[in-house]
């Protein structure tokens, strides 16, 4: 299996038929299952300046293992994350559902809602 490599020059809001499924951002053609892309970030096939999307966020690989995540509209990072720190594909994947179904409006949102400081 290999990664289609067309390019577009859609806008994150063009790719919402992505929210079910993890793949580069610019490539629309190829929406294979999550679980490969999320296979393949965990294993660290991706280049650094890879960026990838998740349901309403951006995975930008910034250095080896390490992904920034950021909201769609260029907001301000919602989180760093650093593979090594996930066991498996499986649990990287639940953060990110976790994420995903909070949707965090900053970092300090985010990491309140981790620590169980609001209220859920």
């Amino acid at each position: 299996m290999t990664d289609n490599t067309n390019t577009d020059d859609t806008d994150c809001t063009d790719t919402q038929a992505l929210d079910t499924t993890i793949a580069p951002t610019k490539t629309k053609a190829d929406r294979q299952d999550i679980v490969y892309y999320l296979e393949r970030l965990f294993v660290g096939a991706y280049q650094p300046g890879t960026t990838l999307q998740y349901h309403d966020y951006e995975l930008t690989h910034t250095t080896e293992g390490v992904w920034t995540v950021h909201h769609c509209d260029g907001a301000n990072p919602i989180d760093v994350l650093n593979v090594t720190a996930f066991h498996s594909a499986t649990e990287l994947q639940a953060y990110l559902d976790a994420l995903a179904d909070y949707a965090p409006e900053d970092r300090d949102d985010w990491q309140t809602h981790r620590a169980g400081g609001d209220g859920q």
